[in-house]
Order: C-alpha cells, then sequence, then structure tokens
C-alpha cells in the first residue's frame, strides 16, 4: 500500500493491471493492503483540510465580526457627544443694588450673530419684556468666530436696558472696567449656538449712578440665533 501511495502517477497511467496483481499476490501470501491505514492517511489529509478551515475561516471570521465589528461600532456610539450645547441657565434671578433696589428674572435667551459678522449680541428677557440686559460686542467681535475671551478693551460690553413701561431706566459698563471678561466657550456657528459667561463691575447710568448685578458670572446661551 505504501508503495502504492507513493507511485499513483503510475497507476493513473494505466497500470492499474499490474497493480491488481501485486495486490492478489500480497493477499495470497498472508499480507493484505493495509487498507485501514490508507483509510486514516485519506481521513487525517481531509481533517486536516477541515481542521484548517474550521479554526482559520470560522474563528478569523468570528474574531473579526465579533471583536473589531462589535467593539468598533460600541465605540462609536459611546463617543457621540452632539452639539456639545449645554442646558440653558434659565431661568436665572439677578439681584440689582445701588440706583436699583429690586430683583428681576431671567428666562428667555436669544442672541444675533451672522457668520463673519463683527458684531455679537446676547438678550436676556424675563416677564413682560420689561428690562433686558445685553452682553455684546459690536463692530469688534472677530470674523473668525470663538471660542475665546475679550474685556472691555476689546469692545465687549454689558447694559441693562428697561425698555417696556417704568422710567426708562439704562446702564451699560465702564468702557475701561478691569472687571469686564466675556468669554465663549462653544461657538458653532452651523447650528447657530454659542454659550459661556461674561464678569463686569458697576453699571452706570447717563449721571454716574452705579448699579451692582449679582451673582455673576453672566450666563451666555444660544441656540438658533
Amino acid at each position: 500500500m505504501r508503495w502504492a501511495h507513493r507511485t499513483g502517477r503510475a497507476v493513473g497511467r494505466g497500470r492499474g493491471a499490474r497493480s491488481g496483481a501485486l495486490a492478489l499476490a500480497l493477499a495470497v501470501a498472508g499480507c493484505p493492503p493495509d487498507e485501514g491505514k490508507g483509510a486514516g492517511d485519506s481521513g487525517a489529509a481531509a481533517g486536516g483540510a477541515t481542521g484548517d478551515d474550521g479554526e482559520t475561516g470560522a474563528d478569523g471570521g468570528a474574531g473579526d465580526d465579533g471583536e473589531t465589528g462589535d467593539d468598533g461600532a460600541a465605540d462609536g456610539d459611546d463617543g457621540g457627544t452632539g452639539t456639545g450645547l449645554p442646558a440653558s441657565p434659565a431661568p436665572f434671578t439677578l439681584q440689582l443694588s445701588g440706583a436699583l433696589d429690586r430683583a428681576l428674572v431671567f428666562d428667555s435667551p436669544s442672541c444675533s450673530h451672522l457668520e463673519g459678522s463683527t458684531s455679537f449680541r446676547q438678550f436676556w428677557r424675563g416677564d413682560g419684556h420689561v428690562f433686558v440686559l445685553i452682553i455684546e460686542m459690536v463692530g469688534t467681535f472677530p470674523e473668525a468666530g470663538g471660542p475665546g475671551a475679550w474685556t472691555a478693551a476689546d469692545g465687549a460690553r454689558v447694559k441693562l436696558q428697561e425698555e417696556a413701561g417704568g422710567d426708562g431706566n439704562f446702564f451699560q459698563s465702564d468702557p475701561a472696567d478691569p472687571a469686564l471678561v466675556f468669554t465663549l466657550e462653544g461657538f458653532d456657528t452651523d447650528a447657530d449656538e454659542a454659550w459661556g459667561t461674561a464678569t463686569v463691575g458697576a453699571l452706570l447710568d447717563a449721571e454716574g449712578a452705579s448699579l451692582a448685578l449679582d451673582p455673576q458670572p453672566l450666563p451666555v446661551w444660544c441656540a438658533g440665533y
């Protein structure tokens, strides 16, 4: 059988009769062909092919799909952060002291800014739109936008204006106020969103009467301006 296995090519070329005679002679002599071993060799070969396919193909496929694919999708889902816009700080209460002594509640934010514009304005209004709080840069806001931080020297201003009824009170920050800092922590012109804070010293009216605002920092928050 071993000889036949090694010379399989010769058998395939028409020497089957000679091989058959040899097998018959061996059988008569009491040495039957080792069919079991031949079957085992063939089975091992087949088993090897099957095993290779099963290990490499199946395990490799499962590894690729189970580890890389699934983990990658999970990482993508976990990493999603949206636009980054925080929750609205509204409503918030601003306590006035000095020239006016009252508490104002602001719950309605709006903003004005066009992409590439040198002006940015945040408006906060409350019930009845009696007072409006304004945080702005007019003509000096960078065309590239934010994020960033700017001072009174950069043209940042804070105003509080009585726009409906009352006595027409109007207060604004000192152009040289060293405490004034307007900060945009996020700025997205595609989503029309911006958020940050502003701090300011006393506001002044036309006669120089001062008005303190508390608490600070003041919120900056725009969505869909």
